[in-house]
């Protein structure tokens, strides 16, 4: 390969401090090479920085704005994704992005360029372009993880390790075989480790969990990292600790602004705005 990239997803060096995160591969680099403050966009989410890194254009220009659709009148479902704007597949020959989040659906110009989608797809079949599904590895890997685990975060933390492992293996496995001019690997799940923070009960359990998540993807890195001189780390945007969460409807309701009305035909509970008083 002429260059690597890889994506750590939601990773940000405060997160690394705060919970004292040993990543070798990641000092080194900071240390040997070039390292700088990337900014985000706006809004600083997976689903258009990810989009933006495609393009080179941002939200305002290629659409995808968050990582939800609302319409008009509220309806609301997954972004939709940009299929309109070329992207870096579409300019390079011989080259494989693996997970490159709100890329479904499309098929890359580039001559001898695969490109598997994440995110928004649904199965592991419509994700993997079919030559890749040849691949050794493609049989236990394990592409998209399952909210409802997060439940039990010991349980989550097992299943989004599975995830980043069969990752490595997979990516590995690609980059081997196909020897590509570009290659790219996403790993996601320690974007999902910030998502699933607060839910723990402790500071140490937070700092415990992350470690853990942390040091799996550090290790797949540094294996991935062996395939290539030229290696790119980047990150799609940041987390930072909140001491404190509003909920916006519990808010007005304690203030007097929403009242509750349960309909007799359902179960569902109405907010409606409290008439003023003149």
């Amino acid at each position: 390969m002429d260059l690597l990239i890889i994506g750590l997803d939601g990773l940000s060096y405060n997160m690394l401090e705060r919970f004292d995160v040993d990543f070798p591969y990641l000092e080194q680099v900071r240390a040997e090479g070039v390292s700088g403050d990337l900014m985000s966009v706006d809004t600083p989410t997976t689903g258009p920085a990810w989009t933006s890194f495609a393009t080179g254009k941002d939200p305002g220009s290629h659409g995808v704005h968050s990582m939800k659709r609302i319409s008009s009148n509220y309806e609301h479902g997954p972004a939709e994704v940009n299929t309109t704007d070329p992207a870096v597949y579409d300019f390079l020959d011989d080259s494989l992005f693996i997970n490159l989040p709100a890329s479904d659906g499309r098929v890359p110009a580039g001559e001898g360029t695969f490109l598997q989608s994440s995110l928004f797809s649904t199965s592991k079949a419509e994700m993997v372009p079919e030559p890749l599904q040849e691949l050794d590895a493609y049989e236990q890997y394990s592409p998209i993880h399952d909210p409802a685990k997060k439940k039990r975060p010991s349980q989550y933390l097992d299943h989004v390790i599975e995830i980043a492992n069969s990752r490595t293996e997979f990516a590995y496995d690609a980059f081997e075989t196909y020897n590509p001019r570009v290659g790219f690997c996403l790993f996601s799940t320690t974007d999902w480790a910030g998502h699933i923070l607060a839910k723990l009960s402790s500071e140490e359990d937070r700092a415990q969990f992350y470690r853990r998540l942390v040091g799996e993807v550090a290790a797949g890195t540094e294996r991935l990292a062996d395939l290539c001189d030229n290696v790119l780390l980047m990150s799609d945007h940041g987390f930072e600790r909140k001491r404190r969460t509003v909920h916006v409807a519990d808010w007005l309701r304690d203030e007097g602004h929403l009242v509750e009305n349960k309909r007799q035909s359902t179960s569902a509970t109405d907010r409606q705005r409290r008439p003023r008083s003149s």
